[in-house]
């Protein structure tokens, strides 16, 4: 698939000069991506983003039906091992035990006043791949697929500066496009990463909050009903 211009592009193509082996990517743009089967590869990456263009119809074709699409065939396909889906720390239903009232205020801003199409679509699309991934936990045939949701704050286009908050951060907070390039490639290298991880910009050098996350499993879903998910998806 040829990308077209878009913001949401910027991140794969950091991606790929990094030269990881990732074989797949699927691009959102602004023009619905129909659903389709993932071909043999060993990681797929989707990056999905309507930009803002195109109004709350564009939003919910792409960041929500558009990756529930490609979450779907990706899970149910044998060849795929790895899967990162790029959303927003904002898109969850409850406030963090790790977060203060006043960053919860901030993103509740944002979740009703100033984004509210493009969080409820970011928000569905992460609760289904964790009801896919607690699903997936309980079929004793299927195969490994190590699922993150990787969950920037607000993006910025500045030099990267490869030092991060990940995992559980506070609620406010930017990151570099390119950062969010960097953290992500890191991830798919790592064997042990998985679920949802925030990311901020801080003073953790990127490898060092790699590792980290992968190794103390800190998954940012706590405190959200993923039995709920499961339910609400497959009952």
């Amino acid at each position: 698939m040829r990308p077209t211009r878009g913001r949401s592009w910027i991140p794969c193509r950091r991606i790929m000069s990094f030269g990881q082996r990732v074989r797949y990517f699927i691009y959102s743009s602004s023009t619905f991506l129909p659903p389709y089967e993932p071909t043999h590869t060993d990681n797929t990456n989707t990056i999905p983003g309507a930009g803002g263009k195109g109004g709350p119809a564009s939003t919910i074709a792409v960041d929500q039906e558009a990756a529930k699409h490609f979450l779907s065939a990706s899970f149910a396909s044998a060849y795929v091992s790895k899967f990162l889906m790029v959303s927003y720390l904002g898109c969850r239903r409850n406030k963090p035990i790790w977060m203060s009232d006043d960053d919860w205020a901030a993103l509740m801003h944002v979740k009703t006043e100033a984004l509210p199409t493009y969080v409820k679509a970011k928000l569905e699309a992460d609760e289904y791949m964790t009801a896919l991934v607690a699903k997936r936990k309980t079929d004793t045939s299927a195969h490994p697929l190590q699922a993150i949701n990787l969950r920037p704050g607000f993006l910025i286009d500045a030099p990267a500066t490869r030092k991060v908050q990940l995992g559980r951060t506070a609620g406010r907070g930017s990151v570099t496009r390119e950062d969010v390039a960097i953290v992500a490639d890191q991830l798919l290298v790592s064997a042990d990463a998985e679920g949802w991880i925030d990311l901020i910009n801080g003073d953790v050098p990127v490898e060092v909050a790699v590792q980290k996350v992968g190794k103390e499993k800190n998954d940012a879903v706590e405190g959200e009903d993923v039995k709920g998910m499961v339910r609400r998806f497959f009952p």
